[in-house]
């Protein structure tokens, strides 16, 4: 399971290191969040389910799942209030 756990750590790696690229590629800032939030929550589930991978079923596996829990509720609402808050200040979708 060390091999499985290492191979979803590199690719939450690559995964954030993607993200980040493309909010440095993206001028629009709705296109640079989703560029963030895609690299972020996917790189970041990756690299959890990484560790619970290396690290078997114990106690801190069950606490890494709680967090993914936490993180797959917030995320999206974090994400989706940035944008909300670009268009009522007057953001546009354009730009």
């Amino acid at each position: 399971m060390d091999i499985v756990g290492n191979i979803l750590i590199l690719l939450g790696s690559i995964l954030i290191l993607i993200g980040a690229f493309g909010c440095l590629k993206y001028k629009n800032f709705f296109s640079q969040l989703h560029a963030a939030s895609v690299g972020d929550n996917g790189g970041l589930l990756l690299i959890l389910f990484g560790l619970i991978a290396r690290d078997g079923l114990t106690l801190f596996s069950a606490k890494i799942f709680l967090l993914i829990i936490i993180i797959l509720l917030t995320s999206p609402t974090n994400t989706h209030l940035l944008a909300k808050l670009a268009i009522l200040s007057g953001a546009s979708k354009n730009d």
